[in-house]
């Protein structure tokens, strides 16, 4: 595995990209593998950084959610958010996204000083 992680990656950026998606996809298969065969669990919890930006994390919201709903599990999905996410391009379905897939958003503001949070705020 190691090997051709190197090969891929000295033959073409794009191509360890796309490994990585695979990665990704896989890693989120297994989180919806643990909610099926947990039915103590009842929190999907995304967090680290910006889970948005995340190729699957759509993907792995509205699988969980789907699945959820066919077998009749409450389910709640938390996205831990930092708003400056909503500005990037690309994400400007995302609150839509959320909405419909009943997603609670834990938010956060990039900085915690005074001066630069009233500002965000339109405060200075």
């Amino acid at each position: 595995m190691y090997y051709q992680a190197r090969t891929l990656f000295s033959n073409s950026q794009l191509v360890i990209e796309l490994t990585l998606s695979v990665v990704h996809l896989l890693r989120y298969s297994r989180c919806l593998e643990l909610l099926q065969n947990s039915p103590t669990v009842d929190t999907l919890d995304l967090t680290g950084g910006a889970p948005e930006l995340n190729a699957q994390f759509r993907f792995l919201v509205k699988m969980a959610r789907e699945w959820a709903n066919e077998n009749k599990r409450k389910l709640t999905i938390i996205d831990r958010c930092n708003l400056t996410v909503l500005l990037e391009p690309g994400q400007e379905d995302l609150v839509d996204f959320l909405k419909e897939n009943r997603v609670k958003v834990v938010a956060s503001l990039p900085c915690y000083g005074e001066t630069n949070v009233d500002a965000q705020r339109g405060m200075s």
